[in-house]
């Protein structure tokens, strides 16, 4: 069985560990210089040494927003940091460490980028076209299977704003921002309550005369020292107006707007289409149901995400092995179309097809499990999990100040709590 692994991120060194212990003939091809994705850390915002487009949206002093008790995978644990909430450069050396231990980076063919994966007629292999940024060359490769494992943290999504052709200011995203130093006597505009958003907007208030933040959510708190404001109604030349009919100028806006999926190298014949980060027909969020020879690993958000790479790996793998019988085409089918049935039901939008959150991740991790006759995940995992989105709601920045001791495969202790 020869497959083929697209990224060597955390999910892709996931997926190659363990297509070796299947005993397969496994390449895993990455387009940078290294190991980590985007865990790896670089100055360069828009092309790399090579020329090629950054991929990593990593910036300097970032902090994990999980603590390390649960960055783990069920088989390998995330031990050696003291705090629980880890910076960047720890969870990179945990992904290097697990990738030497399992004689991962013996398969990986760095600096090959991935040009284009279509299905070979009805049979369910695969043409890959992979250019080889070492020649200069190209060439042509067959396999059985494919995991698609590429992330979703680097195409940048920046929403069609009134005006935004107006505005004269200087605009970047947060895949291009790195540190809050050049910032130094500017009025900025952070648009987006997310995690890097509120933290982005935290570091840049260290340094800007004045920082803003404008989003949706009137019940999120934010940090002392960053201004409040609704969302934009439309850009002006100098700044912005806000639902509530206020107006401010502004010298940078950072758009902490989120991501699109991004998969430019499959071919319409793949059978999958992406309306609105909606990607689709995928059995479980990760198997291509038109060809389950191929998994997209990783999709989910507002997840654990070593933990769901691993299982979504050992699932696609089982079903590839023939240890686990897959579902028909029908039934896959089926069970996808009543699961997003009843999210469009409870009010989600398309670009939330893939959202999980503890509202769904226990049924969701779950449901992988029993399918891939796997034991169920340990509950201290969940709890953990929900401990942390309560700290992190409660207060962004002293959350991190917790850490956490896993005592059995039920219970957990902190060694604090916020006041």
């Amino acid at each position: 069985m020869k497959v083929a692994v697209v990224g060597a991120g955390l999910a892709g060194v996931c997926a190659t560990k363990h297509c070796l212990e299947y005993g397969y003939d496994v390449t895993t091809f990455e387009k940078t210089n290294t190991i980590g994705g985007t865990w790896y850390y670089t100055d360069s915002v828009d092309k790399d040494e090579f020329g090629m487009d950054v991929h990593t949206s990593m910036y300097q002093n970032l902090r994990t927003n999980f603590p390390k008790e649960i960055m783990g995978f069920p088989d390998y644990d995330f031990t050696g940091p003291k705090n629980s909430y880890v910076s960047a450069g720890e969870v990179l050396d945990f992904i290097k460490t697990y990738a030497r231990e399992f004689k991962v980076d013996e398969q990986i063919k760095f600096r090959h980028e991935i040009i284009r994966i279509r299905p070979i007629g009805m049979t369910s292999r695969w043409e890959i076209v992979v250019r080889d940024f070492n020649n200069d060359s190209a060439e042509v490769q067959q396999f059985d299977a494919v995991m698609c494992c590429n992330g979703h943290y680097s195409c940048p999504r920046i929403p069609d704003i009134p005006g935004r052709d107006l505005y004269g200011g200087k605009v970047l995203h947060t895949h291009s921002y790195r540190t809050a130093d050049i910032f130094k006597g500017e009025t900025v505009l952070v648009v987006g309550s997310g995690s890097s958003g509120i933290d982005i907007a935290y570091l840049v208030s260290k340094t800007a005369t004045k920082t803003t933040i404008s989003f949706h959510d009137p019940t999120r708190i934010i940090p002392s020292g960053i201004h409040k404001k609704p969302d934009i109604r439309e850009l002006t030349e100098n700044g912005a107006i806000f639902r509530d009919g206020t107006e401010e100028h502004f010298t940078v806006i950072i758009f902490a707007t989120g991501y699109l999926y991004s998969f430019p190298f499959l071919s319409i014949d793949c059978g999958m289409t992406i309306n609105d980060n909606y990607i689709q027909p995928l059995f479980k969020h990760c198997i291509n149901i038109n060809y389950p020879t191929m998994a997209l690993i990783g999709m989910p958000y507002l997840v654990h995400p070593p933990l769901i790479s691993y299982l979504q790996i050992q699932l696609f793998l089982k079903y590839l092995s023939g240890t686990q019988n897959i579902p028909s085409k029908e039934e896959m089918m089926s069970t996808t179309n009543k699961e997003m049935d009843s999210r469009w039901k409870n009010g989600f939008k398309k670009k939330q097809a893939h959202m999980l959150g503890t509202d769904l991740l226990d049924e969701y991790y779950a449901d992988l499990c029993q399918l891939a006759g796997l034991p169920p995940v340990k509950p201290y995992m969940m709890e953990i999990y929900r401990e942390n989105q309560r700290n992190l709601k409660r207060d962004h920045i002293r959350f991190r100040e917790i850490n956490f001791t896993v005592i059995d495969d039920e219970h957990f202790e902190t060694d604090k709590e916020l006041c």
